[in-house]
């Protein structure tokens, strides 16, 4: 019986989940995936094994807060200022 390696691994989970760039952490200790689009989902997931990465893909968090831009910045100061 062959058993998948983490090659293996991180293909499945790059082929199961587009929007997303998968990797391993330089200690070979966490699984990574940052998504590839700007969307409303948390753009970094982390996670401790390739089966708990894939489940967190599934149904990814939604993102907390948006930076503001400086245009958007400048309106704040703006309204701040009246």
């Amino acid at each position: 019986m062959a058993f998948p390696t983490c090659d293996d691994e991180l293909q499945q989970l790059q082929d199961d989940a587009p929007g997303w760039r998968i990797w391993r952490s330089a200690q070979g200790t966490l699984w990574v995936a940052t998504r590839t689009v700007d969307d409303d989902v948390e753009p970094t997931v982390i996670a401790e094994s390739a089966a708990r990465l894939r489940e967190s893909l599934r149904t990814p968090q939604r993102r907390i807060a948006r930076p503001l831009t400086a245009d958007q910045l400048a309106k704040v100061v703006r309204e701040l200022a009246r």
